[in-house]
Order: structure tokens, then C-alpha cells, then sequence
């Protein structure tokens, strides 16, 4: 027969039991609580956000982009022109050659315009350009075809996404760029020019490329342009009316609005990387972890939240991109921001691009087509008065309908002339007038000051030198 210690030790590990479980039941029901009061307001959060990214009249997603973006017919679209000619331009491309690829890397590796050519080099360039004359004349065919857009497909998995058209408009821009450098040299400086106009061209065929990283491979292959057409013009002399169409051609680039629908496709990226992270495929294919689709339900609250954080920032950024003015100021505002986040934000953190940089490629590239707009006026008041103009002021109207700001700090773009030479300059992201310098003080450093320099024309003949005899390896460009 039990006593009473017994009997209450047998009554008293129910009860504690039942106590254990009421107060795990409240723990559960106070974090279910907590879980439903953070999915709420992340919801909240992100409609509010995407109410307002649609108030401003833009595109969302790609589906709208599409929807929004003028169809290019085509027997207008030059991207098909370029297309057809991957087969020939993709072993270029990935060529190792060291000598195939020193020929490939651009004006950048070239000397400044006046100064004495690689001889050897020069003479390699020939080969390797009459070796593939039938693909030369096949981007000819680009002169023609001034609007072209890729069919870009976002997989389901967005950082998996292929975007081979990148390389193959690269390279066919250096490759046109290689075949104008000769003939400049060759005194044929209107099929150079000409060969410039081919070049914005194929540029153009990723200006509404629909993703960001199109935009500024488009920026890079407007500024190879304009850089290859300052080292032609260093060769040679252009009539007046080729100089004045191809002022027509810089200017519709520099009021291009890539930079916004880069903008808007990053957007529609980053709201695709959401969805795809919420059924649990982002980051399949080599990104980020993601948790497995059975728990997506658990940090739902945590990716709408991340998502309306994602959607702020970058219709913040469409907004800057659409201003005329400040618009440096107003995204390294933005930066700091987007680097002083709380932790909670993380996957936007991720996922977010380098806004500043981005922005200063930009303005970079706007910087350097209305500096040879404008110096192309200066050449065309030389060809017509037999002297450079005294002041940019000297231009208007005939010249130039008005002297274009300076994109990085908003003044009229700077000019300097000497009997020597006349230069076009922006003072670029360093804000600092550096009197015209436009070269580098040492190698890997970036210009002074950023813009377009013409020489007398006596000093516009091509000189070569033989490079010394243990010449250091070319580095690779900094092309996007």
C-alpha cells in the first residue's frame, strides 16, 4: 500500500508536465505571434514599395520592360547583323594568343595621341586584320543599322543567366576599332571616321539592353568610340559635313536613357532573384544558399522585407538617373546608405550593385561624348578660320547651340588652347581642375582631368618607334 510520499510523487509529475507544456505552448504562441507580426509588416512594407515603384510610371518587372520598350523590326535590328557573326567573333574572343590578344586590348594600351606608334605592333595589326577581311566587311554592314536590342532570357535561376551578346559586341568593337586605327595611319580618315559611326552602332545594340551590366558594357563601347576617334583625328584631317554628321551621331548617344532602363532591368533582376529565392531555386546553379523550399514559408517576412528594401534603394536610383543635375551627390548620398544597412537586410546588401561606380562610369562616358562634340566644333572652326577659337563662347551658334555642362560638376566644359594643340576637358570624379591633363601621372592611376584633345595639324603625321628589346607583357584592358 502506498503512503503518502508516494501518492504525491505520483501527482506531482503530471502536473509538472502540464506546467512544462503550457509554458512551451505560450513560448510557441508568442513567437508564431512575433512570426505573424513581422510577416505583416513585411508585407505591408512590400506593397507599399511596389505601390510606389508603379506610381512613378515605370516598369516593374521584364514582362512590363518588354511591354514598354519600342519594338525594333527586324530588318532594322543591328543586334541580328552581329548575331549572325558570332561563330567568327567568339574564337577571337576567347583566343589566348598573347599577340591576338594585345591586338584585341584597345586604345587604352596605345600611346597618347601624338606620341610615336608601336612599329612592330602596327605591322602585326595589318596581318591580322587582312587574315579575317570577310568578317571586316561584315561588320560594314553595321553603318546601316543605327537601333539593335538582343533577346535576353532571364532564367529561372536569374544569377544563371547567359549573356554571351556582351563578348561578342566587345570584341567586335575592338576589332573595328584595330581596322580604323590603320586606316587613319593610311590617310583614309573618312573611312575611319565612318568606321567610328560603325562603332557607336554596335554600341547601340545594348542600350536598352535590359539588364545594368548591358548598360555599361554600352557605356564602355561609347567611350572606346569616342577614344579611338580623338587618336584618328591625331592622324589626319576630316571635311567640315563629316565632322557635323558625326556630331549628330555622339549627340543622340550622350541623351541616351540606357542608364534608366539599365536601372529599371536591375530592378526586374532583383524582384526575379526574390521569386526565386522564395520557391527556393535562387543560387541552384552556384550562388547563394538558399533554405529548402519546404521552409520557405518560415522567412517569407524576411525576404519581403529585404525585397521592399531592394525595390526602395533601386527606384531611389532610377529616380537620380532621371535628374539632370547633382546627380554624383545624390548617389554617393545613396552609397552610404546602402553600406550602413542593418544586417536584417543582408540578401539586399548581396544583391545590390556598386551604385557610385556605376554612376561614375556613367558620367564618365557623358563627360567624354560632349567633350568631342564640342571639339569637333573647335576642329570645324579651325578648318574654316585657320586657327582655334579663342574661347568655346567663340563656337556659338554657328559651331555649337550652346557649350554642354560638365556632367560632374555642372559648369560649362573647360577648354584650353595653345599654338600646339587645343583641348576639351571635364574636370571628372575628382571634382579638381587639373588645367587639361588628361594622362595619368603613373601607370594604374586614374586621368587628372577627362576629355578630347586635338593637335596642330603639323603634327599629324603617324611616327612609329621599334619597341626595346625585352618590352614588358601588355596588360589586359579594362573594357567591361
Amino acid at each position: 500500500m502506498s503512503g503518502p510520499d508516494e501518492l504525491q510523487r505520483m501527482t506531482t509529475g503530471p502536473k509538472r508536465k502540464r506546467k512544462w507544456l503550457i509554458r512551451f505552448a505560450a513560448v510557441l504562441g508568442a513567437l508564431a505571434l512575433v512570426w505573424l507580426i513581422l510577416a505583416a509588416h513585411a508585407r505591408i512594407k512590400l506593397t507599399q514599395e511596389i505601390a510606389a515603384a508603379r506610381r512613378s510610371g515605370d516598369p516593374l518587372t521584364f514582362e512590363e520592360i518588354k511591354a514598354r520598350r519600342p519594338p525594333i523590326p527586324d530588318e532594322e535590328n543591328g543586334a541580328l547583323v552581329l548575331q549572325a557573326l558570332f561563330d567568327s567573333l567568339e574564337p577571337l574572343s576567347k583566343n589566348r594568343d598573347p599577340a591576338v590578344r594585345s591586338l584585341l586590348l584597345g586604345d587604352k594600351k596605345l600611346p597618347p595621341p601624338g606620341e610615336p606608334l608601336d612599329a612592330t605592333a602596327i605591322a602585326a595589326a595589318r596581318s591580322f586584320l587582312a587574315e579575317r577581311a570577310d568578317l571586316l566587311r561584315a561588320l560594314d554592314r553595321m553603318i546601316d543599322y543605327p537601333a539593335g536590342r538582343f533577346d535576353v532570357q532571364i532564367a529561372d535561376d536569374p544569377v544563371q543567366t547567359l549573356l554571351p551578346h556582351l563578348m561578342l559586341v566587345r570584341t567586335a568593337v575592338r576589332l573595328k576599332a584595330l581596322d580604323a586605327l590603320i586606316k587613319a595611319i593610311d590617310g583614309r580618315m573618312e573611312d575611319a571616321v565612318r568606321d567610328a559611326r560603325i562603332i557607336l552602332n554596335m554600341a547601340a545594340t545594348l542600350e536598352d539592353g535590359g539588364v545594368l551590366i548591358s548598360t555599361l558594357v554600352y557605356a564602355a563601347a561609347t567611350s572606346a568610340g569616342v577614344g579611338s576617334l580623338e587618336r584618328w583625328l591625331s592622324l589626319g584631317e576630316c571635311p567640315g559635313q563629316t565632322l557635323r554628321e558625326l556630331n549628330d551621331v555622339l549627340q543622340r548617344h550622350e541623351e541616351s536613357s540606357s542608364l534608366r532602363w539599365g536601372l529599371l532591368g536591375e530592378r526586374a533582376l532583383q524582384v526575379e532573384i526574390f521569386r526565386a529565392a522564395q520557391i527556393g531555386k535562387y543560387g541552384r546553379g552556384g550562388g547563394l544558399p538558399v533554405p529548402v523550399p519546404a521552409l520557405s514559408w518560415l522567412n517569407a517576412w524576411w525576404l519581403q522585407l529585404n525585397q521592399a528594401q531592394s525595390i526602395s534603394f533601386m527606384s531611389r536610383l532610377v529616380e537620380v538617373a532621371k535628374a539632370a543635375e547633382n546627380q554624383l551627390a545624390r548617389v554617393e548620398q545613396l552609397d552610404a546608405e546602402a553600406r550602413g544597412i542593418s544586417r536584417l537586410y543582408l540578401m539586399t546588401r548581396l544583391i545590390m550593385p556598386s551604385l557610385q561606380r556605376t554612376f561614375v562610369h556613367w558620367l564618365r562616358r557623358t563627360a567624354e561624348l560632349r567633350c568631342a562634340r564640342v571639339a569637333l566644333a573647335v576642329e570645324r572652326y579651325r578648318l574654316a578660320h585657320g586657327g582655334w577659337p579663342e574661347s568655346l563662347e567663340a563656337l556659338l551658334p554657328e559651331y555649337l547651340d550652346a557649350v554642354p555642362p560638365d556632367p560632374f560638376d555642372g559648369r560649362p566644359l573647360r577648354y584650353r588652347a595653345t599654338e600646339e594643340r587645343a583641348v576639351v576637358y571635364s574636370v571628372g570624379e575628382n571634382l579638381g581642375d587639373d588645367g587639361g591633363l588628361l594622362d595619368p601621372p603613373a601607370k594604374g592611376q586614374r586621368n587628372p582631368d577627362q576629355g578630347f584633345r586635338l593637335l596642330h595639324p603639323r603634327h599629324r603625321t603617324p611616327r612609329f618607334a621599334e619597341p626595346p628589346a625585352s618590352a614588358p607583357a601588355e596588360e589586359e584592358s579594362d573594357f567591361p
